[in-house]
């Protein structure tokens, strides 16, 4: 792998023995950079481009390739991936720049799916409310509110308002076809960590997920990551007995990362899952196991992780034993455990955020239930009594915060505040 610089932007060429030219473009743009109020626009322009990219290119008189195109949204970039022959490739690459130009039109198309798995309202508390937790709520579907175009005019690598990188495994491809932006570098991405995010305890009614931290978006985080989920295996072993399996979800946030620790085959509830979770916070980690995990990262370079690094501006460095140490011990100071109502939390570790206080003012009783909605000067409260030997519970919102309302004309209607509490309201009854 090495590095040029041709006419102003950043190009990557990659040996790949075996395989057939390939040719990609990456922005630095991605649900996390997508006002809640945008959210569905990238997601449909990256199908538009997809199918547009996709369809058959001159490459001759009288001759016509169709390009393999892939364009993917992620939680902080925006990828555009080709392969086929050479003559292929240089013309969809000119197709490409010719749509960002506007000179070539685009057709409605479905929008691209994204899979980002993490709670929603973990990613909130550590980045805010941006798009990137309406994908991960999985509960809304993406409509064409608004025009996808202009989302367009932003994102070209020409108008030098998005970070963007090439890639390719073929020397003859590396041919720049949009605007020069004249001197410069690209600008290192700044954490959008939240100072107020703190580590602790928060119920998550999914069950799989055990904990998630925050580490660097890096070889280094990977590691540490690595080395994490492998002691919760053995953890989840000796308190259970079985061969669980543990599963890790990524979402990189530029020069961060967000990693859930789950369970890939069962949910562990109560006394159990309180145990697996004061074993990961009270036992130490065997040094050969954080060397073990280097060495994995050293060989194992995932190429997405550089070019995205890249496009914020990040160096591409190797894991060292050092920089994985640092990347625990941040792990460590940002930890946030998944408990159920039958679980406690370990020792030290409290409510992620402070209650909001029950409200006072007027009642209204749900037919049919116990369930009550208070409304408050400042806070609207949904309370659910308890059943069965249940707990009581109230879903509790602040006014003053609200950000987000969403109408479902045939069930409810969902009030969302700035710190991702919500409380649904449910008119008819």
């Amino acid at each position: 792998m090495q590095w040029q610089h041709i006419d102003d932007y950043d190009w990557c060429l990659i040996d790949s023995p075996g395989a057939g030219p390939y040719l990609s473009l990456v922005l630095g743009y991605g649900l996390v950079h997508e006002p809640i109020e945008h959210f569905g626009s990238l997601q449909l322009l990256a199908g538009m481009l997809e199918v547009e990219l996709s369809r058959p290119v001159e490459t001759g008189i009288g001759r016509a390739s169709v390009p393999e195109v892939t364009v993917s949204v992620g939680s902080d970039r925006t990828s555009v991936a080709m392969r086929g022959d050479v003559a292929t490739l240089h013309a969809a690459w000119q197709r490409l720049a010719e749509v960002f130009a506007e000179r070539q039109p685009l057709d409605a198309s479905a929008p691209v799916e994204v899979n980002i798995s993490a709670a929603p309202k973990d990613l909130t508390t550590r980045f805010g409310l941006t798009s990137l937790t309406l994908a991960a709520t999985k509960m809304l579907e993406v409509e064409a509110q608004r025009d996808p175009l202009a989302l367009l005019r932003y994102l070209d690598p020409g108008a030098g308002r998005v970070s963007a990188v090439m890639c390719t495994n073929t020397e003859d491809l590396m041919v720049n076809v949009f605007t020069s932006l004249g001197p410069g570098t690209l600008e290192t991405e700044r954490s959008r960590y939240r100072s107020d995010a703190r580590p602790g305890a928060m119920e998550f009614r999914a069950g799989y997920p055990l904990f998630s931290v925050v580490v660097p978006s890096s070889a280094d985080g990977a590691a540490a990551v690595r080395v994490l989920a492998q002691q919760t295996a053995q953890h989840l072993g000796h308190v259970t007995r079985r061969d669980l399996g543990v599963e890790v979800s990524l979402v990189p946030v530029g020069p961060d990362m967000l990693a859930t620790i789950m369970t890939a085959e069962a949910i562990i509830y109560g006394d159990q899952r309180s145990q697996v979770q004061a074993q990961v916070v009270s036992k130490p980690i065997p040094d050969h196991r954080i060397a073990e995990a280097v060495e994995q990262e050293v060989e194992n370079r995932p190429l997405q992780r550089i070019l995205t690094r890249r496009v914020h501006g990040l160096a591409d460095e190797f894991a060292s034993l050092q920089a994985t140490q640092q990347a625990l011990a941040q792990a460590r100071a940002t930890m946030r455990f998944f408990t159920d109502p039958h679980s406690v939390s370990p020792v030290g570790y409290g409510p992620v955020e402070h209650e909001l206080p029950s409200p006072d003012g007027p009642v209204f009783k749900k037919k049919g239930t116990r369930e009550r909605l208070v409304v408050g000067e400042s806070v609207i409260e949904h309370q659910h009594p308890g059943s069965k030997g249940m707990a009581s519970a109230a879903d509790r919102v602040d006014v003053r915060k609200l950000v987000l309302v969403i109408d479902d004309p045939q069930d409810c209607v969902v009030l969302v505040d700035a710190d991702y509490l919500i409380v649904e309201i449910i008119f008819d009854t």
